[in-house]
């Protein structure tokens, strides 16, 4: 499977044009969803109950695309700062999280699933491709086997944890192996960085103390997770050049003499050297600008969120939406069609015989 090299890399990485280009399309899409199924449920209103939970309306105002990244942006942080320090996430789950969390969000918009199912589905796949034991969950979901103790997945202590339908969860996560086109491997900065650091402390010159390296691989880890975690640094740089700023970022100008002189070495091709420098500058400055939009922001993001999911709840796909009864009339008729199928087929073989 194609799941490293040139197809997987090309694939996710994406400038800020064709990244807005791409979101702005989804969620386009999704609108136009929302408004024929309405137009269509207004066609068959003989036929479909009223929601219990809201009534669908032929004319709604609809998420924005702002606001639609909002929403994805604050579940973003609650998987880093609420979410993963209860679970006790290990680093390279939570980065497979929300690299398949954002990868979604490029073949779906918040119209046609919900950001938090979306969130919690993306962290039970992360710990299975991470095999990550989240035992605490449920004491009761492990079996001893001869001398060794086997982890066993229980998917219903997890959705109870995260206080989602397991239904939900388990078709979503189909949904969303399609949608991260079954690239489950995900290479995180985490790793080039310690390997990079090891590198420097090993060959010089100008190394840090080796008792220092372990608090200095603390701050790398901790610029990774509190800055290109939680924007879009994933979709628009390589795992590598990550690595390399948050490097430079926790660095004082001391270290930084040394550091620049063992990349340099490292690197060696000076016009490799300029790129790169180049791609860290333009890393740095988006991450300058993240900040300052969450900074005008600051206070008011949980207020803003809430609006924003109210509104959500009044304007979703229908036919995506297992509260709506126009997704559950859609179910019937996929269950009579597969019964139809099973039947002719009966017929045909009872023939045959």
């Amino acid at each position: 499977l194609p799941v490293f090299g040139e197809d997987a890399d090309t694939i996710w990485l994406f400038s800020e044009e064709k990244l807005q280009e791409i979101r702005s399309k989804v969620h386009q899409n999704a609108e136009d969803a929302v408004q024929r199924c309405l137009h269509l449920q207004q066609e068959e209103q003989g036929t479909i109950e009223p929601s219990p939970v809201k009534k669908a309306k032929t004319e709604t105002e609809s998420v924005t695309l702002a606001e639609d990244l909002m929403l994805q942006d604050y579940y973003l942080q609650t998987i880093i700062k609420n979410i993963s320090p209860t679970m006790k996430l290990a680093e390279n789950v939570e980065s497979t999280a929300v690299y398949f969390f954002k990868r979604f969000f490029l073949s779906y918009s918040i119209l046609d699933y919900h950001p938090k199912e979306v969130m919690l589905t993306a962290l039970w796949l992360a710990c299975k491709v991470e095999h990550f034991p989240h035992r605490y969950l449920n004491q009761e979901k492990y079996v001893v086997e001869g001398t060794g103790r086997e982890f066993k997945y229980d998917s219903r202590a997890f959705a109870e944890f995260g206080k989602v339908e397991l239904d939900t969860m388990l078709r979503l996560e189909l949904v969303m192996l399609s949608a991260i086109k079954f690239h489950l491997m995900v290479p995180n900065a985490y790793r080039p960085a310690r390997g990079m650091l090891d590198g420097w402390a090993q060959e010089g010159p100008s190394p840090p103390p080796a008792q220092a390296l372990p608090k200095l691989q603390g701050k790398v880890n901790k610029a990774i997770r509190d800055q290109a975690l939680l924007s879009d640094a994933t979709l628009l740089f390589t795992p590598q050049e990550i690595a390399v700023y948050a490097v430079q970022s926790v660095l004082n100008p001391v270290q930084r003499g040394g550091w620049n002189a063992y990349l340099q070495r490292v690197v060696g091709d000076e016009a490799c050297c300029t790129d790169l420098e180049a791609r860290v500058a333009s890393l740095e400055a988006h991450l300058e600008k993240v900040k300052k939009q969450r900074g005008a922001m600051k206070g008011e993001v949980k207020k803003l969120a809430e609006a924003v999911a109210a509104k959500l709840a009044r304007c979703r796909n229908p036919e995506r939406d297992p509260t709506h009864p126009l997704y559950q009339k859609r179910q019937e008729q996929r269950r009579e069609e597969k019964q139809q199928q099973r039947e002719a087929k009966n017929r045909e073989r009872a023939e045959c015989e």
